[in-house]
């Protein structure tokens, strides 16, 4: 499958971690920035960051450490104005599968066979990014999918 399109050279797998979904107007760019030079001020790692818009409205979202939503939810309240009527969620229970590679024959293709391996596993998918040497899923917990295949 992966190995395929080039050398996978190291697979991570982080559970436990938090999908934050923020959503709102954004009038300037430098309030992101500012809310994430916050969160590297109280040393939050963030994974899997997107940004986009759709009719008018900004959607950020990333992951974090479950240990560190407190801080996140610290932020986003103290940004007081910028975010005030921003629609602001918690996901809890995603884990983050990460894999390292090299030599992937093209983007596309990578991303391919991540998602039929997610599908294989049967894996609802939140984000995937992508670059030459990475492909990083956001995936729902192993307990949300047990709970979600029962039902």
């Amino acid at each position: 499958m992966i190995e395929d399109d080039g050398a996978v050279t190291d697979v991570r797998f982080d559970k436990g971690r938090v999908l934050v979904r923020l959503a709102g107007i954004l009038t300037h760019g430098s309030v992101a920035a500012r809310l994430f030079e916050s969160l590297e001020a109280n040393d939050v790692e963030i994974d899997a960051l997107t940004v986009n818009e759709a009719d008018g409205i900004t959607h950020i979202a990333f992951a974090v450490s479950g240990r560190d939503v407190g801080l996140v939810k610290f932020v986003v309240q103290t940004m007081g104005e910028e975010f005030k009527h921003w629609h602001t969620t918690y996901e809890t229970n995603v884990d983050c599968v990460t894999i390292l590679g090299t030599g992937f024959r093209s983007h596309a293709q990578a991303v391919v066979n991540a998602l039929r391996i997610l599908a294989a596993e049967r894996r609802a998918m939140h984000g995937l990014t992508h670059s030459g040497q990475r492909i990083m899923c956001l995936v729902a917990g192993e307990k949300a999918e047990k709970g979600r295949r029962s039902a």
